[in-house]
C-alpha cells in the first residue's frame, strides 16, 4: 500500500516563502510581465489614486512616454496612477526600485484601486420595490380584463 503524502493545512506550497518577493527578494525580471504601454496622457480620464510618497527613489522619473500611467507630482508631494493597476503592471513597477517608501506607496495604490474598481455588490430587492411591482402587474392585469371584458 502506498504511503500518504502529507501537507501541511493552511501553509500554501511547499516553498511559498522562497517565491514572494521581498525587500532581500525583489521580484526577478524574469518572473514580471512587460508593462501595458498606456501612458499618462493615454489614461486621461480614469479615476486617478494617489499616495503620499516625500520622494521619488533616486534615478527613478515618470516622464509623459512612461509605459504605465503613474506620474509624481513634487508640489503635493504624491504618486499618482490613473485607472486600474494591473498585477502585471504592479510587478513591473515594483522592479524599479527597492526603497521602502515607494514600495509602501506602490502598495498603497494597488489596494486602492483595487477596492475602487471593484464592482459593487447589487442592492437586494427591497420589499417596497416587490410591492409596488405587485401593484403595477395587477393593475395591468386588471386593464387587460376590462379591455377583453367591454
Amino acid at each position: 500500500m502506498a504511503k500518504k503524502k502529507h501537507r501541511h493545512k493552511g501553509k500554501g506550497p511547499k516553498r511559498w516563502s522562497h517565491s514572494r518577493p521581498s525587500l532581500e527578494r525583489p521580484l526577478s525580471p524574469r518572473r514580471a510581465s512587460a508593462p501595458r504601454y498606456k501612458t499618462w496622457p493615454e489614461a486621461a480620464g480614469q479615476r486617478e489614486t494617489a499616495a503620499k510618497l516625500e520622494r521619488l527613489p533616486p534615478g527613478l522619473a515618470f516622464p509623459q512616454d512612461f509605459p504605465e500611467p503613474i506620474a509624481y507630482d513634487a508640489l503635493r508631494q504624491l504618486l499618482v496612477y490613473r485607472g486600474l493597476m494591473t498585477h502585471d503592471s504592479y510587478s513591473y513597477l515594483r522592479l524599479l526600485s527597492i526603497d521602502p517608501a515607494y514600495l509602501a506607496a506602490l502598495d498603497h495604490l494597488r489596494e486602492t484601486t483595487c477596492r475602487l474598481h471593484a464592482q459593487p455588490a447589487l442592492p437586494p430587492f427591497s420589499r417596497r420595490r416587490w410591492r409596488w411591482l405587485l401593484v403595477a402587474v395587477l393593475l395591468l392585469l386588471s386593464l387587460v380584463a376590462w379591455w377583453w371584458l367591454r
